[in-house]
C-alpha cells in the first residue's frame, strides 16, 4: 500500500476556524455586488417608467381642473362621481366579464 500526505496547501486551513472567514465574506459581497448591479437597470426602468407615472396619474387624479378656479384638489370625488356614473358602471362590468370569461 502507498502512504498518502497530507499537502502542504491544507495547513492553512488547520490553523484555525477564522482562517480564510475574510476571504469568504468579501467572495461574498463581490457577489452580491455583482447581483445588485444585474438588478439595478431593471429597478431604474421600472421605478422611472412604471412606478413614477402611476403614482403622479393618482395624484393628478385627487384634482378636479376647470378653466376658471384652475385646479382644485377633490379628494375622491372624482372616484365617487365615476362610479356612480351608469356609463361608467357599464364599462367596468363589460371589462370584467371579458376578463373572467373562459375561451370556448
Amino acid at each position: 500500500m502507498t502512504e498518502v500526505k497530507a499537502s502542504p496547501a491544507a495547513a492553512p486551513a488547520a490553523a484555525g476556524p477564522s482562517a480564510g472567514t475574510g476571504t469568504r465574506r468579501a467572495a461574498r459581497v463581490k457577489e452580491a455586488a455583482t447581483g445588485w448591479l444585474f438588478v439595478l437597470p431593471f429597478a431604474v426602468l421600472l421605478i422611472a417608467f412604471l412606478l413614477l407615472p402611476m403614482a403622479y396619474a393618482f395624484k393628478i387624479s385627487l384634482y378636479r381642473s376647470t378653466l376658471i378656479e384652475g385646479e382644485v384638489f377633490a379628494w375622491f370625488d372624482n372616484y365617487k362621481q365615476a362610479i356612480e356614473d351608469p356609463w361608467c358602471a357599464r364599462a367596468w362590468s363589460g371589462s370584467w366579464s371579458s376578463v373572467w370569461s373562459r375561451p370556448r
